[in-house]
């Protein structure tokens, strides 16, 4: 019997609030695949950050968004870059 590698928090995210966190977490499955588990956290009085919620992605779903954030960012980059700003014309009295 093998053991299974502990998940490993590849990044946190600011939320919304100072209470809220989005974690991203690679998680190995005992079939030996990896997965990718997007969590959202809470903070909470007397017991600190807890899972709200958790997604978890396999690898088709993780190469599929990201490249659907490459995209996305790339669009972003188009549009505030390289620009032309044109004068509004106006009436000279």
């Amino acid at each position: 019997m093998s053991a299974i590698k502990q998940p490993k928090v590849l990044a946190q995210l600011d939320g919304e609030n100072a209470k809220e966190k989005i974690e991203l977490v690679l998680r190995h499955t005992e079939e030996g695949s990896t997965a990718l588990e997007v969590r959202s956290l809470g903070w909470g009085p007397g017991i600190g950050w807890y899972t709200q919620k958790t997604i978890v992605l396999d690898p088709s779903q993780i190469r599929r968004l990201a490249s659907l954030l490459r995209r996305a960012a790339l669009r972003g980059q188009s549009r505030t870059g390289g620009g032309k700003i044109l004068t509004f014309p106006t009436k000279r009295t």
